[in-house]
């Protein structure tokens, strides 16, 4: 049995039924995988933004933006490892839930 899933709480929501859970799954993974592929896109980006908005803000003195966007700046940088160990951490329980879909 796999934990990627709360078996009684999905058996509550379809009834019991088998094909219904494939379907919920099957339909989880494809919206999920949708966002997540997103999500991987965005963050990648994000340092870049964070910059941009430290900079945008810098030139005409929104110093409270400013310090803002560098605070995020900075923190992306610091912590990029969490952010990539959750990232995959997200593949992986999607890839167990397309396993599950089958």
């Amino acid at each position: 049995m796999s934990d990627a899933l709360d078996r009684a709480r999905l058996t509550a929501i379809s009834g019991g039924d088998a094909t219904v859970e494939r379907e919920l799954i099957a339909l989880l993974v494809d919206e999920a995988a949708t966002l997540y592929a997103r999500v991987r896109d965005e963050a990648a980006s994000l340092p870049e933004y964070a910059h941009a908005l430290k900079g945008m803000a810098g030139n005409v003195g929104a110093v409270r933006l400013e310090a803002a966007a560098k605070a995020l700046e900075e923190a992306i940088r610091s912590d990029q490892g969490a952010i990539e160990r959750e990232l995959i951490a997200i593949d992986d329980a999607l890839a167990e839930l397309r396993r599950l879909s089958r």
